[in-house]
This record gives structure tokens, C-alpha cells and sequence, in this order.
């Protein structure tokens, strides 16, 4: 019988989808933060959760030779990072692993080959960082993020996931908010006080907006520390306030007030100019975004399709454009208001004719748009497509699909609907991408035809 506080001893096999490393003793599994496989450890057991055990290292006997020093100095307390410890070569391997693992056995679809495409530079990656913000019991600013699992703040002068220009900002605007003895609170509940910076930059152009995010637009000493930021960086191009009144665990609020210069950043993907804002969802990583669009394109001209394409899920044009501009016939679908009129300003900006968009719920729209398209984009949230729009597919069955995942999980139970239960599709290929290095998250492109 295994008790809380015990400590045992135990080899690592495997890692979760989570990055935890994985063990069995006496039948139980053994999940181990930080454990590596191949490795052995004395493990002291914190808590058990249905048939499982967490456990946390006291010392490791036998070191997996893919251990390495992490790049961040608080790695161990914060809650971004998951696999900084071990080899990038070694985190991609596990990573595709775990995704094949998940396709087989959710869907029963195995494909021994599938590519994993990255970037050799696992760090600097990040194109924007939302920063929760409190004072200590000395009234000193803590400036990071969240420890795994709560809401105690971890401070940083410095993120070796965030684009280094983003960097260079922290420990100066750590220093002016310190100094302005504003009001900090990230849990909301403090009157008039700041919750979060947003720090944000187009990879591609070098732009900066600085944004705050408050439970007040009264937040005395905040227009000081904006004119300070905002004079002394020249390349940070606009500083912003959003509102966001309720004490809950929601970023944005829907208002936002332009303190200084204005209130987006331009960026480029697949060489088109786009706009972005400070709530605006725009993917992390710039560099891979960039290149899997121009696989998706690729696909759809080798494919010779000459209709018309539908963007579920459209954003603010990040896919539809760059179709669009190759010459295809694109129509986006975006259920949220402000990126929707987003995308079309997006358009404008680069003279594309060839393109439209509609506001609404992509399960109402597409029903009414299957007989003008047979082929689709989807690039749904972590939740996948919905059971009325896979049905509405399995109906309508159009010729082409790409489906853009961030969900290896309900992007297999989709595809055993599509291709296994009811036997209308097959896949042409599927690539892995490596959005996110140094954590368990893998985004992947599935092209499917028609049979």
C-alpha cells in the first residue's frame, strides 16, 4: 500500500503528453515532474488522483544522457516550460511520439512517417507574453508568470521562450511600475489596479505594444509610465489600456483606450502585410506560422483546385489572405466581431479583391455555403469541430479538408469520425509543427481528400 509522503524508488519509461515523466510501481503509475526516461530516482509521493500517483524527485541515481541545464533560472517553479531539461532532439522525438500514440489509439489511424517540422532555435520564439502583475508584502512589484497550478506569480527579469527585443523591456518597466507604487493585482480584486501587461511585437517588422490590462481605466500614474515606455523605446509604437472589470480569470476585457500612439502593431506572414491589436489571437510562433501556411497553399495548388475555399475559423485573415493572394477564391468565416472586421481591413491593406468575409457562427454559415464550396480550412480551438459541422462534412462531403490542430486528442476523435466510422475521407498527409519548443504542446496539419 502507497501512502502521500512516501518515497520509493523507481525507473522513468516514457513521458506524458504533459511532460511528465512516467514510471510503475507495484502496478500503480508514477507520473514524476522533471523525471527523464531511462532514468532512476527516488521519488517522494505527493498525491494520488483516481489509479495514478504525482510524485516529485528527491534525487536521481542513474542521469539520462538527453539531460541538460535549463536555459531559465526559475525553470523548476514556473509554469510555462515543461521540457527545457532534456535535448531539443530528444523533446521533438517524445513529442511525435506521443502524438502517433494518440492517432492509434483514439482512432486506430497509425502512419509510421509523419514529419515534425521545427525551428533548430528552440528559444526567442515567442511574439507576445500576457504578464501578471501584484506587489509583495514589501509593496515590490512581481512581474512573471504563474506557478503549475496557481495563482502564486513567479518573478522574472527574463523569458528564453520570448522574443529577446520583448526581453530588453522587462526589467526597465519593472523598475518604472515599482516606482509608480500603482495599484498591481492580477486577481482583479484590488481597486483600480493593473492586472497584466501585454507585451507584444511583429516578428517580422519589429514593432512593440505595450498594453495594460486594469480592473479601472482610473489608474493614477499610469499615463507617467506609459509616456516613459513609450519615449524611450523607439520602437514600441503604441501603449494601450483594456478593461477588464470582473475578478475572474478572463484576460480581456471589451474595451480598450489608446493611452499613446496607436493601438496595433503590422507584422508580415507569407509576405502579406497584417494588423494586429492588443486582444487580437494571432498565433505565438510567427516563424512556423509562416511556413505552414505556405504548406497548406502548396497542397491546394499541387491539388490544381480551382474553386472556391472556404476559412473556417478565419481570425483576422491569417490563412485567407495568403490563399487569397495565390489566387484562390476565399471566403472566411469568424464568429468573433473585432477580428472578423479585422480581417477585412487585413484584405484592404493588401489590395485582395478575391476574398470575403462573414461574421457568424461557423456551424450556421457553412451549412449555407457547402453548395458554392468543395473545399475547407478549419482551424478550430482545442475543443475540434463540433458534432453538427462533422456531421454537415460526412453529408455534404467536400473534395479537400485541411484541418489545423493545436489538440492531438480531438483532432484524432474527428478524424475517426470522418475517415473510420463512416468511411468518406483519407488522408493525403500530415504534418507535425513545432509551434511551441521547450513544452509538451505539438500543432499539426491534416490534408484530407474525398475518396
Amino acid at each position: 500500500m502507497l501512502y502521500q509522503g512516501q518515497k520509493i524508488c523507481v525507473e522513468c519509461i516514457d513521458l506524458s503528453t504533459k511532460g511528465d515523466g512516467i514510471s510503475f510501481y507495484q502496478d500503480y503509475l508514477i507520473f514524476t515532474t522533471l523525471l527523464l526516461p531511462g532514468e532512476t530516482a527516488i521519488v517522494k509521493l505527493l498525491y494520488k488522483k483516481n489509479s495514478f500517483w504525482y510524485s516529485e524527485i528527491q534525487s536521481i541515481i542513474n542521469v539520462s544522457d538527453t539531460r541538460i541545464t535549463p536555459k531559465c533560472s526559475v525553470y523548476q517553479k514556473c509554469g510555462g516550460c515543461t521540457l527545457q531539461h532534456t535535448s531539443y532532439d530528444e523533446e521533438k522525438r517524445v513529442k511525435l511520439k506521443n502524438f502517433k500514440n494518440t492517432l492509434l489509439n483514439i482512432a486506430g489511424i497509425d502512419i509510421p512517417e509523419i514529419e515534425l517540422l521545427s525551428n533548430n532555435n528552440s528559444f526567442y520564439y515567442r511574439n507576445r507574453a500576457i504578464i501578471p502583475l501584484q506587489r509583495d508584502n514589501e509593496n515590490n512589484i512581481l512581474f512573471g508568470y504563474y506557478r503549475p497550478s496557481s495563482h502564486v506569480i513567479e518573478d522574472i527579469d527574463h523569458c528564453p521562450i520570448l522574443d529577446n527585443r520583448l526581453n530588453s523591456l522587462i526589467p526597465d518597466t519593472k523598475r518604472v511600475l515599482n516606482e509608480s507604487k500603482i495599484n498591481c493585482d492580477s486577481n482583479g480584486i484590488l481597486p483600480n489596479s493593473i492586472r497584466h501587461i501585454v507585451l507584444r511585437i511583429g516578428t517580422n517588422t519589429g514593432q512593440i505594444l505595450i498594453s495594460f490590462i486594469a480592473n479601472s481605466s482610473n489608474i493614477l500614474g499610469l499615463d507617467k509610465v506609459a509616456k516613459y515606455l513609450f519615449s524611450k523605446y523607439n520602437n514600441v509604437v503604441g501603449v494601450t489600456l483594456n478593461i477588464q472589470p470582473l475578478a475572474n480569470n478572463t484576460i480581456f476585457g471589451d474595451k480598450t483606450i489608446t493611452l499613446l500612439g496607436r493601438n496595433y502593431i503590422e507584422d508580415i506572414i507569407c509576405g502579406q502585410d497584417l494588423r494586429i491589436f492588443t486582444d487580437t489571437f494571432f498565433q505565438i510562433n510567427t516563424l512556423m506560422s509562416d511556413i505552414i501556411i505556405s504548406q497548406l497553399v502548396k497542397w491546394y495548388k499541387f491539388n490544381r483546385f480551382t474553386g472556391t475555399i472556404i476559412d473556417a475559423y478565419s481570425g483576422i485573415g491569417t490563412i485567407s489572405i495568403p490563399l487569397a493572394a495565390n489566387g484562390f477564391n476565399v471566403v472566411g468565416i469568424e464568429s468573433n466581431t473585432n477580428s472578423s472586421n479585422l480581417s477585412i481591413t487585413n484584405s484592404q491593406i493588401n489590395n485582395i479583391s478575391n476574398i470575403s468575409f462573414i461574421n457568424g457562427d461557423v456551424n450556421k454559415v457553412v451549412k449555407k455555403l457547402f453548395r458554392s464550396s468543395k473545399a475547407f480550412v478549419f482551424d478550430p480551438p482545442r475543443k475540434g469541430l463540433q458534432k453538427e459541422l462533422l456531421n454537415i462534412l460526412i453529408q455534404h462531403k467536400p473534395d479537400y479538408i485541411a484541418y489545423l490542430s493545436c489538440n492531438p486528442a480531438t483532432l484524432a476523435r474527428d478524424l475517426k469520425c470522418l475517415i473510420l466510422d463512416n468511411n468518406v475521407y483519407t488522408i493525403d498527409k500530415i504534418l507535425t509543427i513545432d509551434f511551441f519548443p521547450r513544452t509538451s504542446h505539438l500543432e499539426s496539419l491534416t490534408l484530407i481528400k474525398k475518396l
